[in-house]
């Protein structure tokens, strides 16, 4: 994933894929949309130290966010009641959603994760190569129907 802190030592290409980040929501509830869920009373689990969380650390101002020890014990957490929403990356909350009876994804998206190749800050060489390569794949469209072909869901190329 592309991220600010670790481009400090890390060069990367530009972003090949992006993975959206949104919330599943119980059978009955009042949500329906992304932008419903940060509001007073509402209580969102997510996984502490993934990206996604780390994103709405920094940008809920109203709803509960309940961390937990990695995706399954936010997903028992839901699954409780404990929760109003679970926080996720698409791909991984569309694979959960037989471990949640009549829970739905919300419509929309808080975040993109976007990703690219990496290598270490002083190999120039190296990260000049990689920037060529992604830009090829992105043009050629190479990405894009892979992800097709395999039938991937949750994850887009980057245009």
């Amino acid at each position: 994933a592309i991220a600010q802190a670790r481009a400090q030592t890390i060069a990367f290409s530009p972003a090949i894929t992006e993975i959206e980040a949104t919330y599943a929501a119980h059978k009955g509830s009042v949500l329906r949309a992304v932008g419903q869920v940060d509001a007073s009373g509402i209580r969102i689990s997510a996984p502490e130290k993934a990206g996604y969380e780390l994103y709405l650390t920094q940008t809920l101002r109203n709803a509960t966010l309940i961390r937990s020890k990695g995706f399954e014990t936010s997903l028992d957490l839901f699954k409780q009641r404990r929760a109003d929403a679970l926080a996720g990356l698409k791909p991984m909350l569309l694979e959960s959603m037989d471990k949640m009876p009549g829970a739905r994804l919300l419509e929309g998206r808080f975040m993109t994760v976007n990703h690219g190749l990496c290598t270490p800050r002083e190999r120039r060489a190296a990260a000049e190569y990689l920037k060529a390569f992604v830009e090829e794949m992105n043009a050629s469209g190479f990405v894009a129907r892979s992800i097709e072909r395999h039938g991937v869901q949750g994850l887009s190329a980057v245009k």
